[in-house]
């Protein structure tokens, strides 16, 4: 698994590094760091992601994870409440919030 994480890792940065405009691999990258624990370098990916995808919900869910793991509780709010304003349903927003939040001990 280990192995195969960083291969995944390897591979997104590679894609970011030749097109930082991908916003599915911005996103892809940021969750995967977030899961290492290398928060803030997941954070600035996320960020990256929203602007590459601005109507896409999914990367502002995984924003809001980062940002709620940096303690920065407002801008989790307010990315929350812009993925609700692009279609995430409250119910599927706080399943998914929770449930993908890494442990941050």
């Amino acid at each position: 698994r280990r192995g195969r994480s960083a291969d995944a890792l390897t591979a997104l940065r590679r894609a970011v590094a030749l097109d930082p405009g991908l916003g599915e691999a911005q996103n892809r990258l940021g969750v995967q760091l977030l899961n290492e624990g290398h928060l803030r370098e997941g954070h600035g990916h996320l960020a990256r992601a929203i602007e590459a995808l601005p109507e896409e919900w999914g990367p502002r869910v995984h924003f809001a994870q980062a940002c709620a793991l940096l303690g920065e509780w407002d801008a989790a709010g307010e990315a929350l409440t812009a993925a609700e304003q692009r279609g995430a349903e409250a119910s599927v927003l706080a399943e998914r919030f929770f449930r993908d939040v890494p442990d941050a001990d």
